[in-house]
């Protein structure tokens, strides 16, 4: 190998490596549509639509409630606090004012998750796997450390969870 050679290859192999830390550094974006799984029962439950607003802010809304069989969802959201009171299920804004988490890529805190089937808001946090394909869903009262996390997962091809659609 020619001196030109061996002197450019720690400067290729730093360059190199840089580049993999700054691509392993940038998740996934959240936006896209994804598949709610109840973290009692494992059953799928609704496909919510994750938009990232022009504020930054990232929200979500329940598009399609899922029935399955042995499954019969609640529609309208009759325990939920006003806006949400008597609204149906499918169509409601569940996530609210998720903010990127500062040098941490794919992890949002700051919003507010609405559960309809109790009516209760609860404090929220976010954070993408890093194939992207995966959604860490953690609502809480008061510590982090308290609380319940569900797994989302993005879905390529909704059409085939069939149920009740927002209007």
């Amino acid at each position: 190998m020619s001196l030109f050679f061996r002197s450019l290859m720690p400067k290729v192999s730093v360059v190199a490596l840089l580049t993999g830390v700054a691509m392993c550094a940038q998740a996934a974006p959240i936006d896209g549509i994804y598949r709610s799984v109840d973290d009692k029962t494992g059953v799928s439950k609704a496909l919510i639509q994750m938009k990232t607003l022009p504020s930054g802010e990232v929200t979500g809304k329940i598009i399609r409630i899922i029935v399955t069989k042995g499954y019969n969802p609640k529609t309208v959201c009759t325990d939920c606090p006003a806006p949400y009171t008597n609204q149906p299920i499918a169509g409601i804004q569940v996530i609210t004012g998720m903010k990127p988490v500062s040098g941490s890529p794919g992890e949002y805190e700051s919003g507010k998750i609405l559960d309809p089937k109790s009516g209760k808001i609860y404090s929220c946090t976010l954070a993408m796997s890093p194939d992207g394909k995966k959604l860490k869903v953690h609502g809480y009262i008061g510590f982090a450390a308290l609380g319940r996390t569900q797994w989302w997962y993005r879905e390529d091809h909704p059409e085939k969870y069939t149920g009740i659609d927002a209007k």
